[in-house]
């Protein structure tokens, strides 16, 4: 079983969802099978349409911030009925020291409506991309009610399966 496998090497179910574009069926299939077999609940940091370009250029996305949008929200539909807790994944950058204040709050903000409107949810975590965050963006966070997760023990998306092939995309 690859989930029972990944989830002793790293010790909790927590994945970071950064491709569903190439890694969908892989991730629905690693998510049932955490249910299936009576693991804890699996939980899920998902990237939101505000990591766009960092997607363009991080994995190669080829296609519209507005497609990215409706792939994004039609994976994180399907992927909670196996029952994935989703919270937020936001990479704001490698130093974002170097960002406004209006920007970090901008894609804190963003990423968090996303997730109400799109999705029905009201997340309570997030985790930053690369650990990395101000305290501008940890104010942010706690006002929207966000906790804070710090680095910990966890597996990517892209880590489920062996090839990475376009699934989702022209």
């Amino acid at each position: 079983m690859l989930s029972k496998e990944l989830n002793k090497m790293f010790g909790k179910a927590e994945v970071h969802v950064e491709i569903p574009f190439i890694k969908a069926k892989e991730m629905i299939d690693y998510a049932e099978q955490c249910r299936k077999y009576g693991q804890k609940r699996l939980k899920c940091f998902c990237l939101t349409p505000v990591n766009y370009e960092f997607v363009c250029a991080e994995y190669g996305y080829r296609d519209t911030k507005e497609n990215y949008t409706i792939l994004l929200v039609d994976f994180y539909k399907k992927l909670i009925p196996t029952g994935a807790d989703l919270q937020l994944h936001v990479h704001l950058a490698q130093f974002p020291e170097l960002l406004i204040k209006e920007e970090i709050e901008s894609k804190i903000k963003d990423a968090y409506n996303f997730f109400i409107t799109n999705l029905g949810l009201k997340p309570t975590e997030i985790i930053f991309g690369w650990y990395k965050y101000t305290d501008e963006a940890k104010k942010c966070a706690e006002e929207l009610g966000l906790k804070i997760v710090e680095q910990k023990a966890h597996i990517y998306d892209k880590w489920l399966g062996e090839k990475h092939e376009r699934t989702s995309q022209k």
